[in-house]
C-alpha cells in the first residue's frame, strides 16, 4: 500500500545522510516504529513513529463496480538522536542533524518522489538533553497521498 511505500522512502532517505553523500556524520540507524530507548552506542540515529491514517475525500469511478480511491493524510514523528563530543556541541550537532535531515526528505520537493501528493514539516520540538552529552530534536511531518484501490 502507498502509506507503507512512503515510510519506506523516509527510512532509506534518511539512511543516505553520510559522509561519502556530502554529510557532516554518517547516521547509523533509522529504526521505524521502535520500542526501546534510543542507546547513545548506537546514535546518530533517528527514530520513525507513523500515526494513523486519516481520509481526507473518497471518489469512485463511474460505476459501482469500480474500486475507489482515496485522498489520505497521516502523521509521521521523526526523532533524531545524536551523541556529541562535548556538552558544548550538542546544539550545533543536532541542528546539523536536522538541516541533513530536510535535505534528503525534500532533496526532490515536498512529494518524496510522487509517492505522496505532498509532505509538509508541521513543527519541530523543544530539543531534549536525557543525557550530558547526548542531545535529540523531533519532527513532525504531515503527508498527504492518494491510495488508489485499482493499483492494489
Amino acid at each position: 500500500m502507498r502509506r507503507d511505500e512512503i515510510v519506506v522512502e523516509i527510512q532509506r532517505r534518511l539512511n543516505q545522510i553520510k559522509v561519502a553523500n556530502g554529510h557532516p556524520f554518517d547516521i547509523q540507524y533509522v529504526f521505524r516504529n521502535p520500542e526501546e530507548e534510543p542507546s547513545p552506542d548506537l546514535m546518530p540515529l533517528t527514530h520513525i513513529f507513523e500515526f494513523p491514517s486519516v481520509t481526507e475525500d473518497r471518489s469512485n469511478r463511474t460505476g459501482a463496480t469500480q474500486p475507489p480511491i482515496y485522498k489520505k493524510f497521516f502523521r509521521v514523528a521523526l526523532e533524531h538522536w545524536f551523541n556529541s563530543s562535548s556538552v558544548g556541541e550538542t546544539n550545533r550537532d543536532i541542528m546539523k542533524y536536522l538541516k541533513a535531515s530536510r535535505q534528503v526528505l525534500f532533496s526532490d520537493g515536498q512529494v518524496l518522489g510522487g509517492l505522496a501528493s505532498l509532505v509538509v514539516e508541521e513543527e519541530e520540538s523543544r530539543i531534549y538533553r536525557p543525557l550530558r552529552t547526548v542531545v535529540g530534536i523531533g519532527e513532525v511531518l504531515v503527508i498527504t497521498y492518494v491510495e488508489d484501490f485499482n493499483n492494489l
